[in-house]
């Protein structure tokens, strides 16, 4: 089966759809029923990876990428997003939808602009798909409402997470709380930082990793409070560590299509708070001790975290790409 593959880029640089369509890549590459030729915008210009760039690639050049001998007869066209779906023959295509973020007023900062016009073009290319690939039921029914998409299309395999995560069982001095995840408005760190400010638990640590828009402001806020460290960037290699060094990992977060770092964070061992507020998958939530924003500073001080950590251990291997590349195997198969 000769399967073309089409994303943004394949790697896990700035965002998370790149280590996603990465590790779908890597998924399918375990089966040798599979020839898997993947298309990205990084093929085609190098470092050049801006958002002007990007929509140039998506809406003129990828169509005529996809008419070269070596794409265009596939038997599947599987887009990673709905933007990459404009151009691909739907009769063989395969559309991920990962989130509805752009359709929600919190969701990001191109709500009501030219991006979301943009994205509601290509939801609308994207459910013409033969099969359509979400993350959970939830996400199917609201496609079914939303968009009238007739459910029996929509398949719903979960993203496949790194194998690399693991409890190294380590003993603490101190009492280590942390979060780790683009620090832009809707992850809502500022909540964490000022409930952890607000605890005022002894001995006790906040280690928060990542980069994004919101770094000053959120290291205004952690204001001189020696117990708060920014790790910025934490390259692959060193994930693992991070969550090994946490007693409780939280994830403030108003708004995800998944929400893979949960997953990760249980895959090391560790208990996972996450708000009530937040809209993430109930399947996922339900493996987590959920709190409300105003209560998150008595959870983090009580340490009386209702999480299953081997039932979640358990969760987070289902999402290895020894079982997800079959799954998405079978969507193929099923056109």
């Amino acid at each position: 089966m000769d399967v073309t593959l089409i994303s943004r880029y394949f790697d896990n640089r700035t965002n998370g759809i790149g280590n996603y369509s990465k590790l779908v890549s890597d998924s399918l590459k375990i089966n040798n029923n599979i020839n898997l030729n993947l298309v990205s915008m990084q093929n085609n210009y190098s470092n050049k990876l801006n958002s002007i760039m990007y929509f140039y690639f998506i809406f003129f050049k990828l169509k005529f990428i996809l008419q070269n001998d070596k794409y265009k007869n596939s038997d599947i066209f599987h887009a990673m997003t709905p933007l990459e779906s404009i151009h691909i023959n739907k009769r063989k295509g395969v559309t991920n939808i990962l989130d509805l973020i752009p359709f929600h007023e919190d969701g990001t900062t191109f709500h009501n602009n030219n991006i979301a016009r943009l994205y509601s073009k290509c939801m609308k290319s994207a459910i013409k798909s033969e099969r359509i690939i979400v993350f959970d039921s939830s996400m199917r029914e609201e496609l079914n409402k939303r968009f009238g998409v007739d459910e029996s299309i929509i398949e719903i395999v979960k993203p496949p997470i790194s194998g690399d995560f693991f409890p190294k069982n380590e003993k603490h001095d101190t009492y280590n709380i942390g979060t780790l995840c683009g620090l832009d408005p809707r992850k809502r760190v500022d909540i964490l930082i000022k409930s952890f400010i607000d605890a005022d638990i002894e001995n006790s640590r906040l280690y928060i990793g990542g980069i994004g828009s919101q770094m000053e402001n959120l290291k205004q806020i952690a204001g001189n409070d020696e117990r708060i460290k920014f790790f910025g960037y934490i390259p692959d290699e060193e994930i693992n560590n991070f969550y090994n060094l946490l007693d409780v990992f939280v994830f403030p977060t108003s708004l995800e299509g998944y929400g893979m770092p949960i997953v990760e964070a249980m895959g090391a061992g560790k208990p996972v708070i996450t708000l009530d507020d937040a809209i993430i998958p109930g399947d996922l939530a339900n493996h987590t001790h959920i709190t409300t924003k105003n209560n998150l500073s008595n959870t983090l001080a009580e340490r009386n975290f209702k999480c299953d950590i081997k039932e979640n251990l358990r969760f987070y291997k289902q999402h290895s790409i020894n079982e997800i590349g079959p799954r998405i195997y079978k969507v193929y198969e099923s056109i």
